[in-house]
């Protein structure tokens, strides 16, 4: 198997064991969820499967999905874990790594300043009948920019039923370098990113403060910098010790870097310049569209530094995601490079805060607008199940605004929107949740009016695994799209 962290030592490291095994099981979080959901379509990226293996992969993954509708979390990430294993290995994962599986884990605290200890908390999901790990389990803290991993063997004492409630003291946790770390448990196909770490320069609550005080003596004189000034505003609240397990924003990246970026855009803030006018990078952001502050993730192309028109590309997640989704999930993020490659802005809203209300749009991509010219002819929509639902909804609020879109798991509504652009529609036959009968009765029944609306049929996907799987062929797709004057 190709392994895609390189290994290493950083000073030395003991990890010490103590237990309360009969406490309570552990619950799962969505922050959890997210890493699970992130390392499964990075598996997938790395080892695409196989014919034979897209129906039960799929299948796997929609009845994980469903019980995340369900809200039995625990049974969600242990099976995308398993999941996991089994695309990497091309078998079903043993008992050894089902019951790694199982286990939730927590930095504690999750933020600590550099030279301080820390611990991991190990504990197993409320799963009936999970099997027990193995005694002894490698876990290791890898760097997110890269460099050498930190590793060590973990003990795990087995409790009632082979449960596991125990914490993991680091003491060498005083030579961890600054930076965001993935605390990865278990070995080869059975390696699971169980938790987040950030090791930080100095206490964020403080940080934050300090950036509150400055902030509240700046005030907008135009519509631009009054957006500029609700997206620093709304960055500096990142800045914690104690994020909730909700909070996904910072989950793939480096507090210490968000926390110097934020002193940055305050700097300008403070001699009256946009900080993120022709900004490059990922970043996340808020619009502020009337009393609301929308947040986005931000992917602009290299080529926004040269102040010319971008094509836009709106990408918008499902239920129950956020818009860290299409940057860290779907395809494994492949919709950045896709950007870049092709000098397209990419930004991915906040779904829910659009489906019900696509009004809300127009002050949004006034916001962009502030900040990076755009090629109004070249403005493009991609969604995922109800972000397909919110591309159909938008080309209805917006005629003639866009030039095309496309759409995944969804986009049943599109047969009684008339005055449409260009959209595709991607349907798994095997969907559970987007009926694939009812989605093709509306494209039917869109063709019938006249509106240039095509399906194409996913053979063994289900609801979600689709998306990463086709979105090069969506977005190249798009890319020979214009909008018709």
């Amino acid at each position: 198997m190709r392994e895609s962290i390189l290994i290493g030592t950083l000073g030395c490291v003991t990890l010490l064991t103590t237990g309360c095994l009969f406490g309570a099981d552990a619950e799962a979080t969505r922050a959890d969820l997210a890493l699970a959901y992130a390392e499964l379509e990075q598996a997938l990226a790395d080892h695409p499967l196989l014919d034979a293996d897209v129906q039960p992969v799929n299948t796997a993954f929609d009845q994980a999905s469903i019980a995340f509708f369900l809200r039995n979390y625990s049974f969600a990430v242990s099976s995308i874990r398993e999941l996991t294993a089994r695309v990497r290995s091309g078998g079903a994962a043993d008992a050894a790594t089902r019951g790694i599986a199982a286990l939730r884990g927590r930095a504690v605290p999750r933020t600590v300043v550099a030279g301080q200890g820390l611990e991991i908390e190990l504990r197993t999901f409320g799963l009936p009948f999970a099997p027990a790990p193995p005694p002894s389990v490698p876990l290791r803290l890898v760097p997110l920019t890269g460099g050498p991993a930190v590793e060590q063997a973990a003990t795990l004492p087995l409790g009632l039923l082979g449960r596991v409630d125990t914490c993991i003291t680091i003491t060498g946790g005083a030579e961890l370098a600054p930076g965001a770390y993935d605390v990865q448990l278990g070995a080869g196909a059975g390696r699971f990113s169980v938790a987040r770490l950030w090791v930080v320069t100095a206490g964020l609550d403080a940080r934050r403060a300090a950036n509150e005080a400055r902030l509240a003596g700046l005030s907008a004189e135009t519509p631009a910098l009054a957006q500029a000034l609700a997206a620093v505003r709304a960055r500096n609240a990142l800045l914690t010790d104690r994020p909730a397990d909700a909070q996904t924003a910072l989950a793939f990246d480096d507090p210490n870097r968000v926390a110097a970026d934020v002193a940055a855009e305050i700097d300008a803030l403070a001699a009256g310049r946009d900080p993120y006018h022709g900004r490059t990078g990922e970043y996340w952001r808020v619009a502020r569209v009337g009393e609301m502050d929308v947040p986005l993730q931000v992917y602009a192309p290299a080529a926004a530094a040269e102040g010319t028109p971008l094509p836009l590309l709106i990408v918008l997640h499902g239920a129950g995601g956020d818009e860290n989704m299409f940057f860290q999930g779907y395809g494994a993020g492949r919709v950045r490079a896709l950007g870049e490659e092709l000098g397209w802005l990419v930004i991915a809203p906040r779904t829910e805060l659009l489906v019900g209300n696509p009004e809300r749009l127009g002050p949004l991509l006034e916001a962009v607008r502030y900040t990076y010219p755009l090629d109004e002819e070249r403005l493009m929509l991609l969604g995922h199940s109800l972000g397909s639902v919110t591309v159909v909804e938008l080309a209805k609020r917006w005629p003639g605004q866009f030039a095309a879109g496309v759409c995944f798991a969804g986009g049943a509504n599109v047969g009684t929107v008339r005055g449409l652009p260009p959209i595709r529609v991607y349907a798994g036959a095997q969907d559970p949740i987007s009926a694939p009968r009812i989605v093709r009765a509306a494209v039917e029944q869109a063709r019938a009016a006249g509106e240039p609306v095509e399906l194409i049929t996913l053979p063994g996907y289900g609801h979600t695994l689709g998306v990463g799987a086709r979105l090069d062929e969506a977005i190249r797709w798009l890319a020979g799209k214009r909008r018709v004057n």
